[in-house]
């Protein structure tokens, strides 16, 4: 295609996005999206570990939504306490994890992400689940 043809072709893709629902959407995802950051030596993480790469290297292969389990200290109300989890897994912090969509949102400004939160309510204070 030349040019001119992509340019209107975007063009007319961004026109329609804005007319869409995002149930009219169909978007590549990742079930436990940060899951890669649970220990391979942590017991039954070969069951916990649902993804080999990492949420930057998802997104920069094209996925647009994220499933995020996130778990909690309960003595804790500070959202820095908080984690990927899968279970009783746990992997990386949240606030790390949700660094590396801004980080990849700032250079690709024009794209957007969806992100499903899933929080481990049983393991979380109240105040971190805000």
């Amino acid at each position: 295609m030349k040019r001119q043809q992509l340019l209107t072709k975007a063009k007319i893709s961004s026109q329609l996005l804005f007319c869409l629902t995002i149930q009219d959407l169909v978007m590549p995802g990742s079930h436990d999206s940060a899951s890669v950051t649970i220990s391979n030596w942590a017991p039954f993480s070969a069951v916990g570990l649902c993804q080999n790469v990492s949420v930057n290297e998802q997104l920069q292969r094209g996925a647009r939504y994220l499933d995020l389990r996130v778990g909690g200290n309960k003595k804790s109300t500070l959202v820095d306490d908080t984690f990927i989890c899968h279970g009783f897994l746990k992997g990386a912090s949240f606030p790390d994890i949700i660094e590396e969509v801004h980080k990849f949102l700032r250079y690709n400004p024009r794209e957007f992400i969806v992100l499903e939160v899933i929080y481990q309510k049983h393991e979380m204070s109240p105040e971190q689940q805000l």
